[in-house]
């Protein structure tokens, strides 16, 4: 038994339940010489089990299709296997296949699984959903709905010795916080995961639980309610945070003029057209192209052929395909040249096993970096680091008939438009106050006249809306790290794992 210890430890939970420190937390309930498992991780626990008596595993619970709870089991196996209803996508060897080659052959933001398996498990039942009980040894065994962590997970609820236990898989971490955060973000700007993981704890918390086994760290026996009561809190201010980062604020538009569909000319010689790109037009009819979108090109011929103007330069303010891969068209037709600040240009040298959302699926080359300050014909820009939507951002600042106007990107937003950003996740890098309000305090030291943003949005300057920014960074920051297990959000929200 001393050897065992060594190699994998093992917690009697109560006479006929134990766990197993594995990948995850494999939680085992034996009957005689019988076992069922809840989760599985790498399956080593397997080779232990005659330490605690169990000559046979006969069902295996999946709480939800992660990498760690479930990848041992993509050998064969002599069990049944019983998985989150719909999770198929996620497990069956057709699904993960189709799954990795969408991860890898399309664009994408948030993936709705940040720790797939590789290879597949065959032959499992989904048959785990709210209702539909299954009965082991005479035991019934109830599941309860907790999403969050993923779409699919669901909690597992028996009664054992005696005592109701539930096994919640990563609803829940000890000292209510949740193993890696970042998981709740099933996309880049709502709270539609942290709100699937307020309700389900609060599922949990109207349950009577003797015991509460989660998928990592220490298994729970006290104050159980109290610890989920303050989970829930903590997710509820996490999900009131992501409703917006400027809150009361107006939108304040200001009113451009209308040249054709789906062109506006801003001020006299700045042209928004499509749903990115920018214009930006000098005396001798040369032009810069900011943000230039392969989508958009259609309506930038409309512009360039009705005033005979000549894009010599293009550049974008973030990586993201929508703002850079127009470019390719550019190139071919007018020998543009493609300039980008240091940090824009990173994610497009792709590198094996890095992924980023929202990257072009065909590399893009760049011609030159852009300086701090650049000149360029009667203009003089500054560009500066921009974090925020992505860490891999930038701000163009210029002055130009007679207006200071910031070429914002995806960053900030009206109010009404995005909870007024462009959204904020660890999978695109974001950052609260290494990001967000580092570039807020740029612009209201900037204090520019107009914002030119993305997807069609221009408005006025208000260093209100920038203030509340900064407020809601820091307030935002102290939430999610509150949810990090190791009070690390370096390590623990903004580090993906697996993927």
């Amino acid at each position: 038994m001393g050897e065992m210890l060594i190699k994998m430890k093992i917690e009697k939970i109560s006479d006929s339940l134990f766990l197993f420190k594995d990948l995850c937390n494999v939680y085992v309930l034996k009957e005689k010489e019988e076992g069922i498992s809840v989760d599985f991780g790498s399956g080593v626990f397997m080779k232990y089990l005659n330490e605690i008596g169990v000559k046979k595993i006969t069902d295996v619970f999946i709480t939800h299709p992660h990498l760690d709870h479930i990848c041992g089991l993509e050998k064969e196996n002599s069990f049944r296997i019983h998985a989150p209803a719909c999770s198929e996508k996620f497990i069956s060897p057709e699904g993960i296949e189709k799954y990795w080659g969408f991860l890898k052959k399309s664009v994408h933001g948030c993936p709705p699984n940040y720790s797939p398996i590789r290879k597949g498990i065959k032959n499992v039942l989904y048959d785990i959903c709210e209702g539909n009980d299954i009965f082991w040894k005479n035991k019934r065994i109830r599941f309860i709905p907790t999403p969050g962590h993923t779409e699919f997970s669901y909690s597992v609820l028996l009664d054992i010795d005696g005592k109701q236990i539930v096994f919640c898989g990563d609803a829940f971490y000890i000292n209510s916080k949740i193993f890696q955060p970042y998981h709740l973000e099933w996309d880049h700007w709502t709270g539609k995961g942290v709100l699937s993981a307020w309700e389900g704890i609060i599922k949990l918390k109207n349950i009577k639980i003797d015991v509460l086994c989660p998928g990592h760290g220490e298994v729970l026996k006290e104050d159980i309610k109290k610890h989920l009561e303050k989970l829930g809190k903590k997710l509820s201010h996490l999900y009131f945070s992501k409703g917006s980062i400027c809150p009361g604020e107006r939108d304040r538009y200001f009113q451009v003029e209308i040249v054709d569909e789906k062109i506006k000319k801003v001020i006299p010689s700045v042209y928004h057209f499509g749903e990115n790109g920018y214009l930006i037009v000098s005396k001798n009819k040369e032009c810069i192209i900011i943000d230039p979108f392969s989508s958009d090109m259609v309506y930038l011929e409309k512009i360039l052929k009705k005033f005979n103007f000549k894009p010599v330069i293009a550049t974008s303010t973030h990586y993201h395909l929508d703002h850079i891969d127009g470019i390719d068209y550019l190139r071919k037709k007018y020998k543009t040249k493609l300039l980008l600040h240091p940090l824009v240009a990173e994610p497009l040298k792709i590198k094996k096993n890095e992924r980023f959302p929202w990257l072009p699926l065909k590399e893009i080359k760049f011609d030159s970096l852009l300086p701090e300050h650049f000149k360029w014909n009667e203009y003089e820009f500054e560009i500066f680091h921009f974090p925020g939507q992505t860490w891999w951002s930038c701000g163009i600042f210029m002055t130009v008939d007679g207006f200071k106007a910031l070429f914002s990107g995806d960053n900030f937003q009206p109010p009404s438009r995005w909870n007024g950003t462009g959204g904020f996740c660890a999978y695109n890098r974001s950052r609260f106050k290494e990001g967000f309000y580092k570039s807020a305090e740029k612009v209201i030291k900037l204090k520019p006249d107009l914002i030119l943003a993305g997807h069609g949005t221009f408005y006025y300057f208000n260093r209100t809306y920038f203030e509340k920014v900064k407020k809601w960074a820091i307030k935002t920051e102290k939430i999610v790290l509150s949810l990090c297990p190791d009070g690390d959000i370096e390590n623990n929200y903004y580090k993906i794992k697996y993927l």
